[in-house]
């Protein structure tokens, strides 16, 4: 019986679910301002500085991963590698160490997708349970008038379409990891909006545009890597920005020095008169 509740806990979600409830709840006492944190929600600064942002060109980074796995597959023994992945498949079958076959694998040069389609082949792919938190803002927030305003318009929506407002969170082309996307449904408006989440992931824009036409959504979530072109132009704001400012810095220095200059001729005037 220990063991199915262990089982249960981890590989029915309930566990995730908990520390995502404690997670919301402590993001809405921090917005709320219930819990103060200096800097963040109270005693802020008036003029905010500029933050070093890393761009990296995403394409690029494809681009140079793509000739890698062309140069690995162009310079292997295809025969040892598919060898080598029927041998992980057949461990996968049987009772053999799974470990070692993909290492064995890896040795070959098969390709990290490779080892795993090998395996999804006896095994199949996990598909997470994607389950929501729930109330934590509206627990938190209370009645204040932010939220009654809100409340309000869905309710005007409600009586007017017949259905409450659909959003769809999906994430693009990336791995598993949810946490982003996840942070914005789990907050306050999954009482009050029908959510739809892509739980699939990996999903591509084109069959994401079918499904925002299809289920008629009002507002599309999309959490994917940002925009190079947007980000180069944050930078480059901000470069001009610290070249603004150093470029004043400069001129305040050089009138500091100018006035020094100024004075020091005075007093060698008064010294030789």
């Amino acid at each position: 019986m220990k063991d199915y509740y262990c089982y249960y806990f981890l590989f029915s979600g309930w566990a995730k679910l908990k520390i995502e409830e404690c997670a919301a709840k402590r993001q809405a006492m921090i917005d709320s301002g219930k819990e103060v944190i200096v800097g963040v929600n109270k005693h802020r600064l008036d003029k905010e500085g500029a933050v070093d942002v890393l761009t990296i060109d995403n394409n690029e980074v494809r681009h140079t991963q793509i000739n890698k796995l062309q140069q690995v597959k162009a310079s292997r023994d295809s025969q040892v590698v598919e060898a080598a992945l029927a041998h992980l498949e057949a461990a996968a079958q049987g009772h053999d160490n799974l470990l070692a076959a993909a290492v064995t694998a890896a040795r070959a040069r098969a390709t990290l997708g490779e080892i795993s389609a090998a395996m999804e082949k006896v095994f199949g792919r996990h598909v997470a349970k994607d389950r929501l938190v729930s109330g934590a803002y509206k627990t938190e927030y209370g009645n204040q008038d932010e939220l009654a305003a809100v409340t309000a318009k869905i309710d005007e929506f409600v009586s007017g379409e017949g259905r409450r407002p659909r959003i769809l969170v999906a994430k693009m082309g990336q791995d598993g990891h949810d946490r982003g996307p996840r942070s914005s449904p789990r907050g306050s408006l999954t009482w009050a909006l029908m959510w739809m989440w892509d739980h699939s992931s990996r999903q591509r824009p084109r069959w994401l545009n079918r499904l925002w036409t299809l289920m008629s959504m009002w507002w599309v979530l999309l959490h994917s890597l940002q925009v190079r072109g947007e980000r180069e132009r944050e930078r480059e704001r901000r470069e001009r920005e610290r070249e603004r400012e150093r470029e004043r810095e400069r001129e305040e220095r050089e009138k500091r020095r100018e006035e020094r200059r100024k004075e020091e001729r005075r007093e060698r005037e008064c010294m030789t008169g």
